[in-house]
This record gives structure tokens, sequence and C-alpha cells, in this order.
């Protein structure tokens, strides 16, 4: 049996980051990831909900009950990272402010540090929303420039770490081969219900047929394929971890679909 071949570690070198450990400084460096994240969550939040429902108050009353709702259903480290990427997307579609897409482009190389698994997941967030910027809105600046940011980002990361690229290659190969066996590793393979799936998928996507909007279409989309991935993943195991997983992207996305502000005149009679 061979290390990297028959064997692989599916965490990164930041891995401690999701279950942090009393060896050496770990603990502390992932304890103060974690508050970070979570204080960066409730500052994106509340931007969001200032910049959309400012005359309100009693809507914001009930945005920031849901907030701590939301906080308290989705208490794992990995989606805190997903929720920030999209909040930060969602931000920098609200303010076109280059700070917020930045940032969501430097967690998304963290992720790809810390276990591929989650890399996956947010570089299909990341990566839909700038494929439909580009291929719809020709907005080929914001495609290069965070493409890029994300690229320059893990590499700067890695060189920190290991002061080389020696085994960057490998990272990536065994990357590849973990990805490889998702489809099978700790699989069942239960009868398929095509009704209940078709339901379910148009149940998630309800919200952009009858609020038409453009953020409403953009999240919606950019949500689709990270959602596909994680009920794939999710539903292929048939296990607690990965299916709650799944369940907290979707109270997500619903999340941050009520907590927009929609416009009367958008809405379907």
């Amino acid at each position: 049996m061979q290390f990297g071949k028959d064997v692989i570690f599916t965490y990164g070198p930041l891995g401690f980051l999701m279950y942090p450990q009393p060896v050496g400084n770990n603990l502390l460096i992932g304890a103060t990831f974690a508050v970070v994240t979570q204080i960066l969550i409730v500052a994106n939040i509340i931007y969001l909900i200032l910049s959309t429902h400012k005359d309100n108050k009693y809507k914001n009353l009930f945005y920031i009950i849901l907030s701590v709702f939301t906080l308290n259903f989705i208490y794992k480290t990995e989606i805190y990272l997903i929720f920030l990427i999209a909040l930060l997307i969602l931000n920098y579609e609200i303010s076109k402010k280059y700070f917020f897409i930045f940032l969501a482009a430097f967690f998304s190389s963290l992720a790809i540090l810390i276990k591929i698994g989650y890399a996956i997941i947010a570089l299909a967030l990341i990566g839909s929303y700038l494929l439909i910027k580009l291929i719809i809105y020709k907005n080929y600046r914001l495609f290069l420039l965070i493409s890029s940011a994300v690229i320059i980002s893990f590499l700067a990361i890695w060189f920190i770490i290991y002061r080389n690229f020696g085994y960057l290659f490998d990272y990536f190969i065994s990357g590849i081969q973990l990805i490889n066996g998702y489809s099978s590793a700790m699989s069942v393979s239960p009868p398929n219900n095509w009704i209940l799936i078709s339901l379910s998928i148009i149940i998630l996507f309800l919200a952009s047929l009858f609020l038409r909007t453009k953020k409403v279409y953009l999240l919606s989309s950019a949500f689709l394929l990270p959602s596909y991935l994680v009920f794939k993943s999710a539903f292929v195991r048939n296990e607690i971890v990965h299916t709650r997983f799944f369940l907290s992207l979707l109270w997500l996305y619903f999340f941050l679909i009520v907590i927009q502000k929609m416009p009367r005149k958008k809405l379907i009679a």
C-alpha cells in the first residue's frame, strides 16, 4: 500500500483550521481563524442589511434574529467559510467595492489549502459567479482580476508555509486522486427517486422564478453547481455529516434570498 496512491490524507497544510488540536500553535491559530471568520460574517451581514433595508427598523430586527438563527444552525467552520464567500460576493454585487470580491478570492484560496473537498465547493461558488459575469455581462476585467487573485493568493500562502513550490504538483495530483475516489468511497446504492429529486431542484430555485431580480438570478445561478456537488457528496455516502452540510448550504441560499430587498414591481402576481 503506497501513500499518495492507495492512501491519501484528505486535508491540506491548513487543515488544522477546521479541527484545531493542541499541537504547537495549531489550537491558537485555528481558534483565531474561527473567531475572525465569524466576525467577518457578522460584519458582512450587518453591511448587507444596512445597504438594503435602511428605512425599516422592524425588518432589520427580523433579519438580525434570522441571522443569529442561521449562525447557530451552521455550526461548522467549513460552512462558515462558504457563507463568508457568498456574503462577500453579494456585498460586492451591491456596492461594487473591490475589497469584498478580493477578500472572497483570498478565502477561496485558503479553502484550497484547507481541504480539496471544501475547495471544490468554494471555487464552484466564486467560479460560477465569475463565469456568469464573463459570459452574460462580458466583464472580462473582473474575471481576470479575481481568477488571478485566487491563484496568486494560493501560491503566496503556499510559499509562506513551505518556502518553496516543490510539493505543489504532488498536492494537486493527490487531490485529483481523492476527487476521483469520492464517488465510490463510503458509498451506498439506494434506489433513485427522480420525482423527489426533481421536486427538490424545483423548490430550491423557486425564488428565481417568482422574484425576477438580477441579484436573485445571479445568486441562484452561482449556487447551482455548489449545491449539486454537495448533494452528490452527501447522498452518495448517506451519512449525517455531509447531509447536514448540504442542508446548511440550502439554508444559506434561502437566507441570502430572504435578506435581500425585493422591489414590489419585480414580483409576479
